[in-house]
């Protein structure tokens, strides 16, 4: 059970209940009692698939990693259905569970570590994926490093049939 009350839905902001009535995950609701600065953050969120420097099952990747680095179950979870839904493999998965060999991942694990030094990572990757890349990779360890410590603080309830959920939405686009 989550630490503290998700907010009544008849309280919420006009905008707010919109962005909850179109994605009614708990985080999200959680995230909705950040009142006028939650639609600035979700849009935020949702314009990482606009960038264009990372592919999705990269970006995956990250939110896999940065939960998995935080311990949080919710965000792992989520996004384990997520990264199976874009076809990353479970032996893809799975190696998230170790120390990364591959630039991305060598990249956020040292932006991750406070005592690690980024910068030769940061050359790697830049070389492999572009300048993009690299501010992309910054921005969504970023987000997912937050969304990993929000929901995990707050013990933010698993969702029931996320994954029906997701698959509807995703053959809706």
């Amino acid at each position: 059970m989550a630490l503290l009350p998700y907010p009544d839905p008849e309280l919420l902001s006009p905008e707010n209940r919109q962005i909850v009535d179109a994605m009614p995950l708990n985080l999200v609701r959680m995230l909705a009692r950040l009142g006028p600065a939650f639609p600035a953050f979700f849009g935020l969120v949702k314009s990482i698939n606009e960038i264009g420097g990372l592919s999705a099952q990269q970006r995956e990747l990250i939110a896999l990693r940065t939960s998995h680095k935080i311990g949080a179950r919710y965000v792992w979870e989520q996004h384990v259905n997520i990264a199976r839904q874009l076809g990353i493999m479970e032996t893809e998965i799975d190696a998230i569970r170790k120390p990364a060999t591959e630039p991305l991942g060598l990249f956020v694990e040292a932006l991750l570590e406070p005592t690690s030094d980024p910068a030769p990572h940061l050359q790697s990757l830049k070389k492999m994926e572009g300048d993009q890349a690299v501010h992309e990779a910054i921005l969504v360890t970023g987000i997912y490093f937050f969304l990993s410590r929000y929901s995990d603080v707050l013990q933010v309830d698993m969702d029931e049939g996320f994954l029906d959920d997701l698959q509807r939405r995703l053959s809706r686009s």
